[in-house]
């Protein structure tokens, strides 16, 4: 059987579990971007396909330095 269409699949990993955050995308076409999560146990995961990757990509950095500050046991501080 031939299935047609985007299988969506749901991953939760714990942002203080996440090691490095690396930027990809296809030499051959731009537009086609990827984002690497590596973890403190060196899983990888890769993720394509994103609506907004600059946004994405912000957002979770943005997320990883305070989780980093929070750890450390600094103030965390809003996100305006």
């Amino acid at each position: 059987m031939h299935k047609t269409g985007t299988e969506h699949i749901r991953v939760l990993i714990p942002i203080r579990g996440i090691k490095e955050v690396n930027e990809s995308q296809n030499v051959n076409k731009a537009e086609q971007k990827y984002l690497e999560i590596v973890t403190e146990d060196y899983s990888e995961f890769w993720f394509v396909g994103f609506l907004r990757y600059d946004k994405a990509l912000k957002h979770l950095n943005k997320a990883i330095s305070m989780a980093n500050k929070w750890q450390r046991g600094s103030t965390l501080h809003s996100f305006s």
